[in-house]
């Protein structure tokens, strides 16, 4: 799913980090009550420590609202972790429509494609905390990307 290189103090590779991304379907059943989906229908932010099953969350609430709930969703993916990093999007998130990003940079951009083309009810997207934020800090900025990007249409 994911390869990076690790360089030592010179710069030549001296190991390899492989990640991959896992399928569990079932995993929201688990951890939310029974009647969560048919009740939701705000925003939902997903916090955690690395490694705890963010992205496994948003690729089964991506799967779920597409293939059970027959809505449109759209995963745009900055980091390439929901739905891969190949030509064709993983099978985890359903039947999903897949948005891949170029680069973190031009994330708005790619929402805003695929907002107007993709005509979506759903939007599942990633992004990170930036080293000095809370998770207070993320939701203001989200909102606030948000309201620019409501502000430029």
């Amino acid at each position: 799913h994911r390869l990076s290189g690790i360089q030592g103090r010179g710069g030549n590779l001296i190991g390899v980090i492989t990640r991959v991304g896992r399928t569990v379907p079932g995993i929201l059943d688990r951890m939310l009550p029974p009647t969560w989906l048919a009740t939701c229908s705000k925003s939902i932010l997903v916090i955690g420590p690395p490694n705890s099953g963010k992205t496994t969350c948003l690729r089964e609430f991506a799967r779920l609202l597409s293939d059970d709930m027959s809505r449109i969703v759209v995963v745009v993916d900055k980091t390439n972790e929901i739905a891969g990093a190949s030509d064709e999007p993983h099978a985890a998130i359903g039947s999903a429509r897949w948005q891949p990003v170029r680069s973190s940079d031009s994330l708005h951009e790619h929402m805003r494609l695929a907002v107007e083309n993709m005509s979506p009810s759903t939007a599942v997207s990633y992004t990170h905390l930036r080293a000095q934020e809370t998770p207070e800090h993320l939701v203001c900025r989200l909102l606030l990307e948000k309201k620019k990007l409501e502000y430029k249409q």
